[in-house]
């Protein structure tokens, strides 16, 4: 499954012997103290041109500590300062399209230590693509939900998340995906025993296909569904 990913969080390859692996770490906690003392600034600071400056300037350290403790296999500090980072490009930059990908990283980065708590990052990440009008984006990474779910046999999960990515695809006029998951949605409630519910999700998606087939009309779908707010 393909997943957002940000050019400035792209890394090269770099030797990984456990002294370089203690370097990055130390370079990462480096780059926060940094980040760290610019923030306090900021809250002194008089002048917008001169703050929005000293944000970026932040943000810049912070995704710079999170490749270093990513390098040093720290994954959950590398998703902690991969959130901060999309924190401050939601919140202070007003930016949601670069904290959608930023929040996306945290959650990849997370995966490795805790795929529960990842999937907090995920929703965060989807929650701005929403904001970015990205349906597209926002759906591949609920599928993406789901597929780990439906991987642990956590039904009831998956089913929320295959049903929320189809409305997504529906809203970014990706029918055949659209399809694809609400399809999904109906094996996991027969998977789960809802036998009854199942059906007529089948049924469902069968009308929606003819009518479209027959007279091109799109199916009506409710899309607040992508409008989550995640506090961590």
């Amino acid at each position: 499954m393909p997943f957002v990913k940000s050019g400035r969080t792209i890394l090269r390859a770099v030797s990984t012997t456990p002294t370089d692996i203690e370097e990055y770490a130390q370079k990462g906690e480096q780059h926060l103290l940094k980040a760290r003392d610019i923030a306090a600034k900021n809250t002194t600071g008089t002048f917008a041109s001169a703050s929005e400056l000293d944000t970026k300037q932040e943000i810049k350290l912070t995704i710079q500590a999170a490749q270093a403790f990513r390098i040093s296999n720290k994954h959950y500090d590398s998703a902690k300062a991969y959130g901060q980072a999309a924190s401050l490009y939601a919140e202070a930059m007003k930016d949601p399209q670069q904290a959608a990908e930023l929040y996306t990283e945290s959650a990849i980065a997370m995966e490795k230590v805790d795929s529960e708590f990842a999937n907090e990052y995920y929703r965060k990440a989807i929650s701005q693509h929403c904001d970015a009008s990205q349906y597209d984006k926002a759906a591949i990474l609920e599928e993406r939900m789901g597929n780990n779910h439906s991987k642990k046999k956590q039904f009831e999960a998956s089913i929320d998340d295959y049903e929320r990515a189809s409305k997504l695809y529906t809203a970014a006029n990706m029918y055949d995906s659209a399809d694809r998951t609400l399809d999904r949605t109906a094996y996991m409630l027969a998977k789960s025993g809802r036998i009854r519910d199942s059906a007529y999700t089948y049924f469902s998606l069968a009308k929606c296909q003819a009518k479209r087939e027959s007279q091109e009309v799109q199916c009506p779908t409710n899309y607040d569904s992508c409008r989550i707010t995640i506090v961590i």
